[in-house]
């Protein structure tokens, strides 16, 4: 449960809160900082520092996290639902099972964070890095996820149907039993190296090859097509990355 104290705390505001977090740092009661089941909901926490907080299965319905550092913290079973997560630090954040229906998460940094399970239905991750994140079961129904990262990031059986997956970077994504539509599907930047089902893989080798030999440059952030890739991909038995060796 959470400790009255630092809901009390907490509830003086943002700076006073992030103040005594400095300060308490070396005492693992605070660094933890125990909000779990807590009622927060609507609250202004933009800016807040809760960095290996423990917000598990608190009700944060529409509260601010706006630019907040969550690095580690545990959300698991929380309601976000509605939150403003907008450029907040999730990296390594356990969102296990959390309702994240309706919140916004554009810009944000979810990398390596564990989002298995969690409800993303509607939700705005428009440009957010996921990347090595675990999205595995998650609900991402009608989720925009225009220009998001997801490299190597975890979607076994996560549903993507109705999600807007323009310019999204699959490389090395693990999209096993994942859930698509065709349209869905053309608009993604890049497939290359993915792990991915025969049926969804032959939909694009036939009309998208390309998609799968499409790759970024990290140091000059530009695409490029590499024609080595394509030509394997277009081999008459290619079936994909799982069974051959990844060139590069």
């Amino acid at each position: 449960m959470a400790s009255q104290e630092h809901l009390e705390i907490l509830k003086s505001g943002v700076e006073t809160w992030n103040d005594m977090r400095k300060r308490n740092k070396i005492k693992p009661d605070f660094e933890n900082a125990m909000l779990s089941a807590a009622d927060l909901r609507e609250t202004d926490f933009s800016g807040a520092n809760f960095i290996n907080a423990d917000l598990s299965c608190a009700y944060l319905r529409r509260a601010n996290f706006a630019g907040a550092n969550l690095e580690g913290a545990s959300l698991w079973g929380a309601d976000l639902s509605n939150a403003n997560l907008r450029e907040a630090s999730l990296w390594k954040a356990d969102l296990s099972r959390a309702d994240l229906a309706d919140a916004c998460l554009r810009g944000a940094s979810l990398w390596e964070a564990n989002l298995t399970g969690a409800n993303l239905h509607g939700s705005n991750i428009t440009g957010a890095s996921l990347r090595e994140a675990n999205l595995a079961d998650a609900d991402l129904r009608g989720a925009n996820l225009e220009g998001a990262n997801l490299v190597e990031a975890d979607l076994r059986n996560a549903d993507l149907r109705g999600a807007n997956l323009k310019d999204v970077d699959l490389t090395g994504a693990d999209l096993r039993n994942a859930h698509f539509r065709k349209s869905e599907v053309g608009t993604v930047r890049s497939f290359c190296k993915t792990e991915i089902d025969t049926g969804i893989l032959h939909q694009i080798r036939l009309q998208w090859p390309a998609k799968f030999a499409t790759v970024r440059n990290i140091e000059k952030g530009e695409w490029s097509l590499d024609k080595m890739l394509l030509a394997q991909v277009k081999k008459q038995h290619w079936q994909g990355w799982r069974k051959e060796e990844v060139p590069g």
